[in-house]
């Protein structure tokens, strides 16, 4: 191809007879180095300065045309070449097009095949779906289909590899998820933590694991601790309420008996009215009353005193006198 063009370059002939216009300048212009205009040669220095501004623009022609001529034939060889490369270029992007369709196919076939055999190993080792985590973008190449069309050994190893990689996870996570119960119960936890509080470090590094499930297990020890610390409070404190509630209850049921099984007495006598400001019934009772053994008389009166207190009589003047035995 590289012999395709051949140019062969002649270098114009250009014959200028500069040394002897410049001469020439040099002679004509000597006298004006030194010139010094004044108002008796300022017209005419005016004539001469236009006088070589036609000659400078005469030569800039020349220079223009002159060379404008002899390069005519480059430019044209030149767009010449440009159209041969042109030519080339065309039909190298229609190739390059057609490779790239074709890298395109062979990509898109690759991923379908790495997609088939990530499942099948996947299927064959047991792997559920929140562990199959092997990706395999890395490895769509045009490299990784073979001249029969299947997926190159290199590719199947490294799906091997990956997948493989994942059930190793699935089988750590399912190993500390069976572990996880025993180390809660060891370490004194009443309820042992699931595999959601430890979700979030559960794939960590060993290391890593047993430090975080450390912390987290003194977390919740401590707050056991500090749980099982307000519910004994309760419990106290209910049992307090309930022991007194009891001691009241008794009491009243005691009294209750010992007026049950009091002697009814003569109905006494009724009192004058008392006078305004005074207290607005006074009532007078006697009764007799045995009292359960143990109990004295100035108890059985205590408890009296207080359940009459209760229902709302005016007990200041309760009295108690032992009945005399009789013989």
């Amino acid at each position: 191809m590289n012999d395709l063009v051949k140019l062969a370059v002649e270098p114009p002939v250009l014959t200028l007879n500069y040394e002897q216009a410049k001469e020439q300048l040099r002679r004509e212009l000597e006298p004006y180095k030194h010139e010094v205009v004044t108002s008796d040669t300022v017209a005419e220095a005016r004539k001469l300065a236009a006088e070589l501004n036609k000659r400078a623009s005469a030569i800039d022609k020349v220079r223009r045309d002159k060379i404008k001529e002899v390069s005519a034939p480059i430019r044209a060889v030149e767009d010449q070449l440009k159209e041969l490369a042109g030519m080339c270029k065309q039909s190298r992007q229609l190739i390059v097009d057609q490779i790239e369709k074709f890298d395109t196919e062979t990509r898109a076939r690759v991923s379908e095949l790495l997609h088939a055999e990530r499942e099948r190993q996947w299927k064959n080792k047991n792997v559920s779906d929140e562990y199959r985590a092997a990706g395999f973008d890395d490895l769509i190449i045009t490299s990784n289909l073979t001249g029969k069309g299947a997926l190159a050994a290199k590719a199947m190893r490294e799906i091997d590899m990956r997948t493989s990689d994942d059930r190793r996870t699935q089988e750590m996570v399912e190993r500390r998820h069976l572990q996880l119960e025993n180390a809660c119960l060891k370490a004194g936890l009443d309820a042992p933590l699931t595999p959601e509080h430890v979700a979030h470090f559960i794939r960590s590094t060993p290391e890593v694991y047993e430090q975080k499930l450390e912390a987290l297990i003194e977390s919740e020890i401590e707050r056991q601790r500090q749980a099982d610390a307000a519910r004994s409070r309760r419990q106290a404190q209910e049992q307090a309420a309930q022991a007194e509630r009891e001691r009241l209850e008794a009491e009243m049921r005691k009294a209750q008996e010992s007026l049950q099984t009091s002697k009814p007495t003569p109905e006494p006598t009724p009192e004058p009215t008392p006078e305004v400001g005074s207290i607005p019934w006074l009532v007078s009772v006697e009764m007799t009353a045995n009292l359960p053994q143990g109990v004295g008389r100035l108890e059985a009166t205590r408890r009296l005193r207080g359940q009459l207190q209760r229902m709302g009589f005016d007990v200041t003047r309760l009295r108690a006198t032992p009945e005399p035995v009789k013989a």
